[in-house]
């Protein structure tokens, strides 16, 4: 564990999510208690991710939650239910890394996008992009489905299939 801001906490490892302010924005309209409630939960899930906690992860999505990673990287397409999301996550876990704690969250009535700050990893690279995350909720606030976007698609294809090409 390393010491963080003001004596906090922060795992050691590459990824780390600290108690840190995190800048709103709204779309024009004030932030209520679902909005913050979703940042949370985002947050929560960034530092279940680093921590390879996958049992946290599940318990937040429905069990027939749909991610889509649009582009023809190896971790592209429409993965469906907590197996195929499970793998998923795992997969991509050795590529992508963040040292940045903040997101940028917008809102509306069913969906929150939250955009942060990372490094893909390969053999011979490492680029810093932004990866913007949509959530969509059901009724009971859990994700129904989740939209991955790096910044740059060809960028990011091209640092995972390098990595892909060497093994």
């Amino acid at each position: 564990m390393a010491s963080g801001p003001a004596g906090q906490i922060l795992p050691s490892h590459w990824f780390k999510v600290a108690l840190l302010p995190v800048e709103t924005r709204a779309m024009d309209s004030l932030r209520t208690l679902t909005h913050v409630r979703r940042e949370t939960l985002v947050t929560r899930l960034a530092t279940a991710f680093a921590a390879r906690d996958f049992t946290t992860m599940e318990r937040e999505m429905r069990e027939d939650v749909v991610l889509d990673l649009p582009g023809s990287s190896p971790f592209a397409g429409e993965h469906q239910g907590h197996e195929s999301v499970g793998k998923f996550l795992l997969g991509i876990r050795q590529f992508v890394m963040s040292t940045d704690p903040s997101f940028t969250f917008v809102h509306d009535a069913h969906s929150m996008t939250a955009s942060h700050e990372i490094s893909v990893m390969g053999p011979n690279h490492v680029v810093e992009m932004t990866l913007i995350l949509t959530f969509t909720f059901d009724r009971e606030e859990r994700i129904s489905a989740l939209r991955v976007e790096p910044s740059d698609p060809g960028l990011f294809t091209h640092v995972i299939a390098a990595a892909f090409s060497m093994a």
